[in-house]
C-alpha cells in the first residue's frame, strides 16, 4: 500500500504541535506527517491509519492509528504509540491528549528517561510537557531486561523539570518481594541535592565511624558533598569535596580535618587538581596533595596502599610551546613521610625548563638549545639557585630506504650557582664540553606469507664529556645513576642536573624482534623482544667522590629484558643485571601475566643483591577468577622470602549485576605503621545500588 506524507501538514498541526514538544520549541518548526492511509468524517475529525510517523524538530509520535477531534481540541494515539525527544522516550497502548493544553492521559505506558530510569504505570497523567502523575506506578533505574529493584507506591510524580520522582506508601522491592516502607519517598532523577546513603564501619585504629555525605549541586557548573564523620576513638572529622568544570577548564578540591583524641592534635589533609586552558596555547595545571604530619595516611586513608607511601607531592606548572620549542614554568613542594619533621626536605619553587631544537640547512643540523633556571629551598640545610645551560648542535643521517641512520651531536654544559651564606663558596659554576655518535642499523626479513618479521638491530654509541671532578660541588638533586637499560645510551648517569659524568666511553645495545599478523593488512604484534647491552669505559675516573665509591670498572655489567608473547593472553616480562667481574646478578626481575577470557594470573619474582644496593628477594602472585557470569573471586600475595614472612595478603569475593554491586574482600599488611604502630588488617564490604549509591562496612584491628 502507498504511504502518504505532508509537508507542513495541514491535517493535524494544531493537534501535534503542542503533544511532540516535551520542551517548548524556541520557534515554529515543520511537522512531517507520514501514514499508509489518512481519511476525515462528516464532522471533520480526520484519522492517520497504519504505521503514522509525525516529526517535528527532534521529537516525533509513532502509532498504530491517530485520531484527531478539532472541536474538542482532543488527539487520540492507538496501537504501539512511542513518542521520541531529547528528554527520553514514552511507550503506550493508548494516548488520549489535549492539544490546546497538553495535558493527557496515557494507558498502560512506560516513561524511559535518559539516564536509564523508568516509570511504569496501567494510568499516567500527564499534566505538562514536564511532569507526570501516576496511579499504582512501578519506578526503576535497572535496565528492562534485570530488573533487580524498584519502587511501587499508591502515586507518584515524575517531575523532569526538578528531576525528581516522589512516592506515596512506597514499598522498596528486590526482586519484587517488598523489603521496605515508607509514607513518603523522594528520589533524584538526575543530579541533585540531598542525602546520600550513610558509610559505617569499625575498626580498631578509628573505632566505630558514621559518615553521612550531604551532595549540593546549586547550578549546573559545580556541585560539593559535605560529610561529617564521625570516629569513636578520634573524634569528628570534617570532610569536604568541591568540583567546578567551566569552559577553561575544571578544578577539584578536596579538605578533611579533625581534632585528633589519640595525638591531642589538629590533624587534616588538603587535595586539590585543577587544569585551564589559557591563552596564546598555554595550560595551567595544578596537583597538590599535603596532609600534617607523616602517619596521617596510614591512620586515615581509605586506601591500605597509601600507608606505604614515602613523598607526597604538590605540583603547580604554566606551560606553553611553539614550532621550534617549549618552555615550563612550575613549583613542587614535597614531604617526606619517611621524616617526623620535613625541615630538611628539599622544594622547587620555582623551575624554568625550556628546549629549542631549529633546524638548519633543509635538515641536515639541528640546533639545540636546553635551559633550566632553579630555586632550591628548604628550612635547614643549603639552598640557592642553580642555572643550567646547554647549547649542542645535531647532524642527523639516514640511508635513502632506511636500513641505516647515524647522528653526530656536540655541545657545552654550563653550570652556575648563587647559594645561600652556608656555602664556602656562594658562586660556584662548572663548564664541560660534549660530544658523541650513535649509529643505528636494522636486519630484517620476512617469511613468505609475509605474517612473520625478524628483525636484529645493533646500536653503537660513542660518548666523550670532558667534565672536571666535581666533589666539592653543591648538590640538590644528584645520585649515581648505576647502569639500567634506560641509561645505557646516554652521557650522563647521574640522576638530577648536578652532576656531570667524566666519560669515554662506547656503549652497544643488540634488540632482537619477532613480530607477527594475522594476514597481510593486519597490525604486527611483537612475539618476542630480547634487548642486550653493555659499555665500555676508556676514562675510568671518579667524577664525584662523595657519591662514587670506587672508579668505574673498563666493562660494565650486562644489561638485558625480554619480552615473550606467545599468544595475546599470555606475557612473559624480565630483565636483570650481570656482573660478569663477580659472577652474579645485580638485579632480577620476572612477571608471568596470563589473562585467559574472564580471569587473570600474575606471577612475579623480584631480587636485588646486597653487593649491588639494598638486598631484596620478594615473590607475589594475583588472580582474579570469573566463578560465573557475575561472581568473581580474587587473591594476592606478596612473601619476603629473605625474612620469611608475608608482606600484605588479601582475598575478595564480588558479585556484579547489571543493576547493582557487592563487594567482600579481607586484607592483612605485616608492616608498622601509624599511630598505633604495629601490622593492620581488616576486612570491607561494599553495597552499591544503581540509582540508589552506596553503603558499606568495614572492620579492622592492629597486629
Amino acid at each position: 500500500m502507498t504511504r502518504l506524507r505532508l509537508l507542513r501538514a495541514a491535517l493535524l498541526p494544531a493537534a501535534l504541535a503542542p503533544w511532540l514538544m516535551l520542551a517548548p520549541p524556541a520557534r515554529p518548526a515543520n511537522l512531517d506527517v507520514s501514514a499508509q492511509r489518512i481519511v476525515r468524517d462528516a464532522q471533520g475529525a480526520a484519522t492517520a491509519i497504519g504505521d503514522v510517523d509525525i516529526r517535528r524538530g527532534d521529537e516525533s509520535l509513532h502509532a498504530d492509528q491517530v485520531h484527531f477531534d478539532p472541536e474538542g481540541h482532543r488527539m487520540t494515539a492507538e496501537g504501539n504509540v512511542r513518542i521520541r525527544s531529547p528528554q527520553g522516550e514514552i511507550r503506550a497502548d493508548k494516548a488520549e491528549l489535549d492539544t490546546s493544553t497538553k495535558q493527557g492521559v496515557l494507558h498502560d505506558a512506560r516513561v524511559t528517561l535518559n539516564g536509564g530510569a523508568r516509570l511504569e504505570a496501567e494510568r499516567i497523567e500527564r499534566t505538562d510537557a514536564f511532569i507526570f502523575r501516576a496511579l499504582h506506578p512501578a519506578f526503576t533505574t535497572c535496565p528492562a531486561d534485570a530488573p533487580a529493584w524498584d519502587v511501587a507506591a499508591a502515586s507518584a510524580v515524575l517531575d523532569q523539570r526538578e528531576g525528581t520522582f516522589t512516592a506515596r506508601h512506597a514499598r522498596f522491592r528486590i526482586g519484587g518481594v517488598p523489603v521496605l516502607y515508607t509514607p513518603w519517598w523522594r528520589q533524584a532523577t538526575r543530579r541533585k541535592s540531598g542525602l546520600l546513603l550513610p558509610r559505617v564501619g569499625a575498626g580498631k585504629r578509628r573505632g566505630t565511624e558514621v559518615a553521612l555525605p550531604l551532595y549540593l549541586a546549586p547550578s549546573p557548573g559545580w556541585d560539593m558533598t559535605l560529610t561529617p564523620h564521625w570516629m569513636s576513638a578520634r573524634g569528628l572529622m570534617g570532610e569536604l569535596e568541591w568540583r567546578h568544570a567551566d569552559v577553561p577548564g575544571r578544578e577539584e578540591l578536596r579538605i578533611e580535618g579533625l581534632r585528633d583524641r589519640v595525638t591531642a592534635s589538629n590533624r587534616g589533609r588538603l587535595r586539590a587538581k585543577a587544569g585551564w586552558r589559557l591563552p596564546w596555547d598555554m595550560n595551567l595545571s595544578v596537583d597538590a596533595d599535603h596532609v600534617t604530619d607523616h602517619d596521617y595516611l596510614a591512620d586515615f586513608s581509605s586506601d591500605a596502599g597509601e600507608s606505604a607511601t614515602r613523598f607526597l607531592q604538590s605540583r603547580a606548572a604554566l606551560t606553553g610551546g611553539g614550532e621550534y620549542g617549549w618552555w615550563q614554568l612550575w613549583g613542587m613542594h614535597q614531604q617526606d613521610l619517611t621524616q617526623p619533621s620535613n625541615a630538611a626536605t628539599l622544594q622547587i619553587l620555582p623551575r624554568l625548563d625550556g628546549g629549542l631544537a631549529i633546524p638548519l640547512a633543509d635538515g641536515a643540523a639541528v640546533l639545540h638549545f636546553d635551559q633550566q633556571t632553579t630555586r632550591f629551598a628548604r628550612n635547614t640545610g643549603l639552598d640557592g639557585w642553580r642555572l643550567n645551560l646547554h647549547p649542542w648542535l645535531e647532524l642527523p643521517w639516514s640511508l635513502d630506504g632506511g636500513g641505516l641512520s647515524a647522528r653526530l651531536f656536540g655541545g657545552v654544559r654550563h653550570y652556575r650557582y648563587w647559594l645561600n651564606p652556608l656555602a664556602a663558596d656562594r658562586k660556584p659554576r662548572l663548564t664541560a664540553g660534549e660530544f658523541g655518535a650513535e649509529v643505528r642499523a636494522i636486519f630484517e626479513r620476512f617469511s613468505d606469507d609475509g605474517t612473520l618479521r625478524h628483525s636484529i638491530e645493533p646500536v653503537l654509541r660513542y660518548d666523550v664529556v670532558n667534565a672536571p671532578e666535581q666533589t666539592a660541588m653543591p648538590n640538590f638533586d644528584s645520585a649515581f645513576g648505576r647502569l639500567t637499560m634506560g641509561n645505557l645510551l646516554s652521557s650522563n648517569r647521574f640522576s638530577g642536573q648536578d652532576r656531570v659524568e667524566r666519560v669515554n666511553r662506547a656503549s652497544l645495545l643488540l634488540v632482537n624482534r619477532l613480530q607477527s599478523k594475522d594476514g597481510p593488512d593486519a597490525p604486527a604484534r611483537d612475539v618476542l623482544v630480547a634487548r642486550i647491552g653493555a659499555s665500555y669505559n676508556i676514562r675510568r675516573r671518579i667524577t664525584d667522590a662523595a657519591i662514587q665509591a670506587r672508579p668505574p670498572r673498563p666493562f660494565s655489567n650486562l644489561v638485558g629484558d625480554l619480552t615473550f608473547a606467545p599468544w595475546s593472553s599470555l606475557r612473559l616480562v624480565a630483565d636483570g643485571q650481570y656482573d660478569p667481574a663477580g659472577r652474579f646478578f645485580d638485579v632480577a626481575n620476572a612477571t608471568l601475566a596470563w589473562t585467559p577470557d574472564g580471569h587473570s594470573l600474575s606471577l612475579g619474582y623480584h631480587m636485588t643483591d646486597a653487593r649491588y644496593a639494598d638486598e631484596t628477594q620478594t615473590v607475589s602472585a594475583a588472580a582474579s577468577l570469573r566463578v560465573s557470569r557475575r561472581w568473581r573471586a580474587s587473591a594476592s600475595w606478596n612473601y619476603d622470602t629473605l625474612r620469611k614472612f608475608t608482606q600484605r595478603a588479601e582475598i575478595g569475593l564480588s558479585y556484579h549485576h547489571p543493576c547493582w554491586h557487592v563487594s567482600v574482600n579481607a586484607y592483612r599488611i605485616n608492616r608498622p605503621s601509624g599511630t598505633t604502630g604495629g601490622g593492620n588488617f581488616g576486612a570491607n564490604i561494599l553495597l552499591e545500588i544503581d540509582g540508589l549509591g552506596s553503603v558499606g562496612q568495614c572492620a579492622g584491628g592492629k597486629g
